[in-house]
Protein backbone atom coordinates (compact mmCIF):
# COMPACT_ATOMS: atom_id res chain seq x y z
CA UNK A 1 0.00 0.00 0.00
CA UNK A 2 1.01 3.75 -0.40
CA UNK A 3 1.27 5.96 2.11
CA UNK A 4 0.08 9.23 1.59
CA UNK A 5 1.97 12.76 3.34
CA UNK A 6 -0.21 14.82 5.90
CA UNK A 7 -2.96 17.07 4.71
CA UNK A 8 -2.17 20.08 4.86
CA UNK A 9 -4.89 22.69 6.77
CA UNK A 10 -5.90 25.22 4.48
CA UNK A 11 -4.47 29.12 5.03
CA UNK A 12 -7.62 29.95 6.20
CA UNK A 13 -8.43 27.99 9.09
CA UNK A 14 -5.39 28.97 10.68
CA UNK A 15 -6.12 32.57 10.38
CA UNK A 16 -9.91 31.37 11.76
CA UNK A 17 -8.23 29.44 14.50
CA UNK A 18 -5.84 32.57 15.56
CA UNK A 19 -9.17 34.56 15.63
CA UNK A 20 -10.56 32.15 18.01
CA UNK A 21 -8.22 32.10 20.57
CA UNK A 22 -8.23 36.30 20.51
CA UNK A 23 -11.69 37.00 20.53
CA UNK A 24 -13.88 36.34 23.45
CA UNK A 25 -16.98 36.05 21.96
CA UNK A 26 -15.90 33.51 19.42
CA UNK A 27 -13.93 31.70 22.28
CA UNK A 28 -17.49 30.77 23.92
CA UNK A 29 -19.71 28.09 21.49
CA UNK A 30 -21.60 28.84 19.76
CA UNK A 31 -21.21 32.28 19.21
CA UNK A 32 -19.09 34.33 16.41
CA UNK A 33 -18.28 37.80 16.21
CA UNK A 34 -18.98 39.16 12.56
CA UNK A 35 -15.14 38.89 11.60
CA UNK A 36 -15.27 35.39 13.07
CA UNK A 37 -18.04 34.37 10.97
CA UNK A 38 -16.36 35.66 7.99
CA UNK A 39 -13.39 33.82 8.90
CA UNK A 40 -15.02 30.67 9.22
CA UNK A 41 -16.95 30.81 6.06
CA UNK A 42 -13.70 32.02 4.33
CA UNK A 43 -12.22 28.56 6.09
CA UNK A 44 -15.37 25.97 4.82
CA UNK A 45 -15.17 27.44 1.78
CA UNK A 46 -11.39 26.53 1.33
CA UNK A 47 -12.30 23.15 2.67
CA UNK A 48 -15.16 22.49 -0.32
CA UNK A 49 -12.70 23.38 -2.96
CA UNK A 50 -10.33 20.95 -1.93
Amino acid sequence: MSQQGPTLAPHSYRLYFDHLLGCQKCGTPPRRCDAGAALYRAYRADLKKS
